[in-house]
């Protein structure tokens, strides 16, 4: 309500709805957002929550073709909550290498630690190594 047009107010009211188990109020959050790529990464989240697998495969495919050079770091969110850990990392791995990417991934990588849809990687070794390369403390 403050701040509506908010960079980033669309995409954590749709991961906060995400989190809070309303994959509804989150897919129409995140399709309301100005930026393709938060619209994108957000639909895949919430179809796959809604278990829409043909528009989870599609948001993610678009997502791929037009943003995989610049937005390393949001793909890595995707295939994270996805749970699919060697994807995820892959693609973190693209982010560290481009500074985190040049656009919202740029901005978002140093959130790194408490983005709730890397939450899926915590208890992995790599997670570690990549908080260790970015200069960050372990838990």
């Amino acid at each position: 309500e403050i701040a509506p047009d908010h960079v980033y107010a669309r995409m954590t009211l749709g991961i906060s709805n995400l989190l809070l188990g309303r994959p509804r109020e989150a897919l129409a959050e995140f399709q309301r957002d100005r930026s393709e790529v938060i619209r994108l990464v957000g639909t895949s989240l919430a179809q796959r929550a809604l278990g829409d697998a043909v528009e989870e495969e599609k948001a993610l495919a678009t997502l791929l073709a037009r943003f995989s050079e610049t937005e390393p770091y949001e793909i890595a969110g995707v295939y994270a909550w996805r749970g699919d850990r060697d994807r995820a990392f892959g693609w973190l791995d693209r982010a560290l290498a481009q500074r985190g990417g040049r656009g919202v991934s740029r901005l978002r990588i140093r959130w790194i630690k408490h983005d709730p849809l890397l939450a899926n990687l915590h208890g992995d070794p790599r997670f570690d190594a990549v908080l260790r390369r970015m200069g960050l403390p372990t838990r």
